[in-house]
């Protein structure tokens, strides 16, 4: 069967049966390249809007149907567009598109995850429609303009995914080309770059790690005026001094996955912040809980929570662990990560006082060593603060293995607090939770009743593996509080314009409309839409 191939990523170009096809209108190849984009039918109310948006419906409707027709002429079989009276989309049967490859790509899981990983990075040959637009169309450049920093924030996601993969097995040249890739796209990442240094320090590349801190230094200089941060500084005195440390791994990064924007006031979550409040003061009072933030991509779960962290009192603790995509994640991988940034926070106040780390300091509720050493098969580092600890007592039935190293795991998170103090943890992507993890919380909720601890978790909507069991154990036990994070409403949007120099009332109130058709009002794309 012939097949059409659309290539949106680098310069737009089509082909039928592996030869190039000329569509010679501009604004036809306009409206295939957006139908192409989508894999599910596309409503004409967006399509209207999007190329003639200040005309009347019946102008534009008329205007579509039109186009419509002279596209489908111009196809090479006219059975690869379909209609119906509400929406359009392309024949997938016989149409390949590059764009929707490499969103599959990255959504596979599995044996394959690495490999799909590394195909998705080689098919992004350039940004979205590079060298393509449509004039007298501003809403299309608008809708252009949010697909290429979408689709280049899952490229920056993945080169992230393939350096953490890289590092952890040991294969450092091939974690170096990720991070220098990923840097070669945003060369503001400043944690990117401090990566690079700690990856070239663990491969005993001094001066390449002393370079690399130069470059990073000279670019935040020279574009945003600023000076590296004290832990890039810290990755280069520890170059400077050849000191050469494991590769950097995901609990040393910075746990806030928040994407670089527009530095813009927190707006439009009042509403979500106060349920928030409402949940964390039922955990002072020794009402502990969970939350679940459910919202697509970029609507700001994660910003939320940082925001509502930041406003917390000082005598709050405030544990931060984030999932990663299946193949790439260790078992209970984020709860971990949220308990060694606990104990790192103990260590760096004591050091900050002049005291040496010790066990008991890190954990003021007390751990017992039997539970210590079961915890310390997840946490390596125990064993160098307390040498003395007995090995683990070895169970062969795993479900009785696998309960043991839950309570261990509890009784750690619960020593973290100081007596009366009130956790947050926040555990980020949990729809990439493993099923580890899962059993894990589940395993916790039993515990919240009575306890000062908050669980916040961030996930995006749909069918996900064992947490529909998870909610269900929650919703029994009435722990469970669960939010929805929808897009901004025209007047958020037209308030973050508003915060903009060089915008008055009229021409802020005139783009928030457009920007909101544009986007659904997602936080993400708005703000990339106006960096861009």
């Amino acid at each position: 069967m012939a097949r059409l191939d659309v290539r949106l990523l680098g310069e737009p170009s089509i082909q039928w049966d592996g030869h190039p096809w000329e569509i010679a209108r501009r604004q036809a190849r306009a409206l295939l390249f957006r139908l192409a984009a989508d894999t599910s039918p596309v409503p004409r109310s967006q399509l209207t809007f999007l190329f003639w948006p200040d005309a009347p419906d019946t102008t534009s409707r008329r205007n579509l149907t039109q186009r419509l027709s002279l596209l489908r002429r111009d196809l090479p079989d006219p059975s690869l567009l379909q209609t119906t009276a509400t929406h359009v989309h392309l024949d997938r049967e016989q149409v390949c598109v590059d764009v929707v490859r490499f969103r599959q790509l990255l959504s596979e899981t599995g044996a394959r995850q690495v490999a799909s990983l590394v195909e998705a990075v080689d098919l992004y040959s350039d940004s979205f429609l590079v060298g393509f637009s449509l004039p007298n169309a501003p809403e299309f450049d608008q809708w252009v303009h949010a697909q290429r920093s979408d689709l280049q924030g899952l490229l920056l996601d993945a080169l992230a995914d393939l350096v953490n993969h890289h590092a952890e097995t040991g294969n450092i040249p091939a974690a170096v080309a990720a991070a220098r890739h990923a840097l070669s796209i945003d060369p503001l990442d400043e944690a990117m770059h401090r990566r690079l240094i700690r990856l070239y320090t663990a491969a005993g590349d001094r001066a390449a790690a002393l370079q690399q801190f130069e470059t990073c230094a000279a670019i935040l200089e020279r574009e945003l005026g600023v000076n590296p941060l004290p832990e890039t500084v810290d990755a280069y005195q520890a170059a400077l001094a050849g000191a050469v440390d494991a590769p950097d791994s995901p609990a040393q990064r910075l746990a806030w996955k928040t994407q670089p924007s527009l530095h813009v006031p927190f707006t439009g979550r009042d509403n979500a912040l106060a349920e928030l409040g409402r949940a964390y003061r039922r955990a002072q009072s020794g009402q502990g809980g969970v939350v679940l933030i459910t919202g697509e991509a970029g609507m700001g779960k994660t910003r939320l929570v940082q925001e509502f962290a930041g406003r917390l009192p000082d005598n709050g603790l405030v544990l931060v662990g984030s999932s990663q995509r299946e193949s790439l994640a260790a078992p209970y991988g984020s709860p971990v990560e949220a308990l060694r940034s606990g104990l790192e926070q103990a260590a760096h106040t004591l050091a900050d006082g002049g005291r040496r780390a010790r066990l008991a300091d890190l954990l003021p509720g007390g751990v017992a060593p039997i539970w210590l050493s079961e915890a310390s098969r997840l946490l390596p580092e125990l064993r160098a603060l307390a040498p003395n600890l007995p090995q683990p007592i070895e169970i062969r039935d795993p479900d009785a293995a696998r309960t043991r190293l839950f309570e261990a795991l509890h009784r750690l998170l619960a020593a973290l607090p100081a007596l009366r103090q009130t956790t947050l943890l926040f555990l980020d992507d949990l729809h990439w939770a493993d099923e580890a993890t899962v059993g894990w919380l589940s395993y916790l909720s039993g515990k919240l009743r009575r306890s000062r601890l908050l669980m916040v978790a961030a996930l995006r909507p749909g069918d996900v593996a064992g947490l529909d069991d998870l909610r269900a154990t929650l919703s029994r036990r009435q722990a469970l509080h669960e939010m929805a994070l929808a897009g901004w409403d025209r007047a958020t949007v037209q308030q973050v314009l508003e915060r903009l120099p060089r915008l008055t009332g009229e021409d802020a109130a005139g783009m928030a409309v457009r920007l909101h058709n544009t986007t659904g009002g997602n936080p993400f794309f708005v703000l990339s839409i106006l960096q861009e």
